[in-house]
């Protein structure tokens, strides 16, 4: 009875979800090209993926439409490194490190540029000033660059200033505290007696001076291009972030597929981990790589940094492994995780007399193919659609959607978990049924 009633309350889960009802804003009477503009977060109340989505008007008849992705265009950064020499390396009277570089002729160099410094000098923190050489002289193309080093005790690092070289090729680097000290944490006290003041405590704090050392230095060349194809991404909190029971990393399970990335929180102020991103696309399979970064979250005095997310390619289906580079004596804590996804644009031609318009979702199924893709870009080229949002035009009504299986990964998309629930919902009750014909021949009472 308690296994009845447990396949009983799926099928109910099932049959009663959630949808959203809409009344597009619509100008005039007759049929109009409509577009409806949706988010990661509107569609994953309705379930995990896009082609799961079903348009009926208010009747209940299915109502043809077009999904597509939204689409953006962003910025792409291609890093190069640029053959660079050094022409004079040498320290002032007041500590101060200069440096005169250049780029090698026939060196073709973008107009932003990064210079990296190499150093083994530990716990340091250093200013920085670029100029560019002029046919006036030196002009300032950075007079608040920052470098640090904070190994011995949050392992964090910086060893890159950005500047625009404005035309410039040749270049002079001040490094305005090559001199710095470390205090010992050690202190001496020393009491002294006096017949007029009594016992007096002077205190003293040992200064270790050291020179910084500078190994090499690289300018690195940063090419922007436009991606006019990019999807439009939007965070999704994640259904669960779990410990992985096995390391010192996590498991996220997305609501919502497909995935670009993952914007990572963490409760630490400052921070600087290299992390791996791994997959696994089924239940028991093994997990394969997606791509390795580094996330880090500076907020010290004067200076603040942040970059706490990761791109990766297209995920469809599965869980996600995060796992950090070993070797840190204390582990870093995640306390969010949202999955980056794509907004989409559902089009198709609507009727005041039809609506309030109702989306749903088939679980498990497959984008239907209509015949009207033609039809739209024929009308989207000689009229305007009426664009909107569900947030503007429509309310959600009924239970948000929320996976039944344990397992939070995919199962193949050949099985029809709704089929295979009915049939054992079936099965359940014509056991039931043989159980209680039985149990009412075995009371009945016997023939005179």
């Amino acid at each position: 009875m308690t296994r009845f009633a447990f396949l009983l309350t799926l099928l109910c889960t099932a049959l009663w979800a959630g949808e959203w009802s809409f009344t597009p804003p619509l100008s005039q009477e007759g049929d109009q090209l409509i577009r409806v503009r949706l988010t990661p977060e509107e569609i994953a109340r309705l379930g995990e993926r896009a082609e799961w989505l079903r348009l009926r008007d208010q009747s209940g008849r299915e109502v043809p439409f077009a999904l597509s992705t939204d689409l953006e265009t962003t910025w792409r950064f291609t890093e190069s490194v640029l053959s660079t020499e050094i022409t004079q390396l040498r320290m002032q009277d007041d500590g101060t490190v200069e440096i005169l570089c250049g780029l090698r002729n026939g060196v073709e160099a973008p107009e932003e540029l990064t210079v990296r410094f190499s150093t083994r000098v530990r716990d340091f923190e250093e200013q920085v000033q670029i100029f560019g050489e002029t046919t006036d002289g030196w002009k300032p193309l950075c007079t608040d660059g920052f470098i640090f080093d904070s190994s011995r005790l949050l392992n964090l690092q910086k060893l890159t200033v950005s500047f625009h070289r404005e035309k410039c090729r040749k270049f002079r680097i001040l490094l305005s505290q090559a001199n710095f000290e470390i205090k010992n944490a050690l202190r001496h006290i020393v009491d002294s007696e006096s017949s007029t003041t009594g016992t007096t405590h002077t205190e003293s704090t040992d200064l270790e001076v050291r020179d910084f050392k500078m190994e090499g230095i690289e300018f690195i060349g940063i090419v922007k291009t436009f991606d006019n194809n990019a999807p439009r991404l939007m965070p999704l909190p994640a259904r669960s972030l779990v410990q992985d029971s096995r390391s010192q990393g996590y498991i996220v399970t997305p609501r919502f597929y497909p995935v670009y990335g993952l914007e990572l929180d963490s409760d630490s102020s400052n921070f600087s981990r290299r992390l791996f991103i791994s997959q696994r696309a089924f239940i028991n399979a093994s997990y394969s790589h997606l791509a390795d970064a580094t996330i880090n979250r500076l907020r010290l005095s004067g200076y603040s940094q942040e970059q706490t997310s990761v791109r990766f390619p297209l995920v469809n289906q599965g869980d996600l492994r995060i796992e950090f580079e070993s070797g840190m004596a204390i582990p870093l804590r995640l306390t969010a995780a949202s999955c980056l996804s794509p907004c989409y644009s559902l089009e198709f031609i609507g009727n005041a007399k039809d609506a309030p318009y109702h989306l749903v979702a088939q679980e498990e199924g497959d984008l239907p193919h209509y015949d009207i893709g033609g039809i739209l870009q024929f009308g989207k080229e000689k009229i305007t659609s009426q664009t909107t949002t569900l947030s503007q035009c429509g309310k959600f009504l009924g239970a948000s959607y929320e996976r039944q299986a344990k397992s939070p990964v995919v199962i193949p998309k050949k099985t029809n978990l709704r089929w295979l629930l009915m049939t054992a919902v079936g099965v359940a009750i014509l056991a039931m049924t043989f159980a209680l014909a039985k149990v009412i021949r075995n009371t009945a009472p016997p023939k005179q």
